[in-house]
């Protein structure tokens, strides 16, 4: 297809999947990617054509926009996620989910934004005290400023994943992504909520 990245972990994959296999002539097309006027179509042959450069200049593009653009951090937040930036990745979505969507999306941008939430966590940028609060993720920080800045970004990635979830509660679940939720929030901290959730499911029948 023209649009898809030969690579299997492209992160534009969920937006270009649906394109059509089709003739073309590769080396005709690729001087032409810079050229492209739409810097979404821009941004998704540049990744077909792996022009690195193209794709980063066009986010920067994009997400400095004074009219942003939903699709432009969705792209760029799994554009992080394939480079295991999840703290990128979760504040891009945490932005992106201030934009108008349909319901359904709005619901996969809360699930994702726990999912770098949780990645981050996994990966030690993220600690939580026994009492729920947020640590620095690095005990040994340098200087007080650095250790204040890790436990700030450990509060805003928290406070991001949490609210996400809670959102999530609120959604249509089947048992399956139920479990998922509870064991989610349980992991950052929300312990009580997850009880009550757990509890609430055990008295309704499962949704189909």
């Amino acid at each position: 297809a023209v649009l898809r990245s030969p690579e299997s972990s492209d992160p534009f994959s969920s937006v270009t999947g649906r394109a059509t296999p089709t003739n073309f002539d590769a080396e005709k097309a690729a001087p032409l990617v810079a050229k492209t006027r739409d810097p979404i179509l821009r941004l998704l042959l540049a990744n077909r054509f792996e022009q690195p450069e193209v794709v980063d200049t066009t986010l920067k593009e994009l997400l400095a926009s004074k009219k942003p653009q939903l699709d432009a951090y969705l792209l760029a937040s799994g554009k992080a996620t394939v480079n295991e930036d999840h703290v990128r990745a979760a504040e891009l979505l945490n932005k992106a989910r201030y934009l108008p969507m349909q319901r359904d999306l709005r619901a996969q941008v809360d699930a994702a934004i726990v999912a770098s939430v949780l990645a981050a966590k996994e990966a030690g940028l993220v600690k939580i005290a026994a009492d729920g609060s947020p640590q620095a993720a690095d005990a040994d920080a340098e200087s007080k400023d650095s250790a204040t800045a890790a436990v700030d970004q450990s509060a805003a990635l928290l406070e991001a994943g949490r609210a996400a979830c809670l959102r999530l509660r609120q959604t249509r679940l089947d048992p399956n992504k139920r479990s998922e939720l509870i064991a989610a929030m349980e992991d950052l901290g929300l312990k009580r909520e997850a009880e009550k959730l757990d509890q609430l499911a055990a008295t309704q029948p499962a949704v189909s």
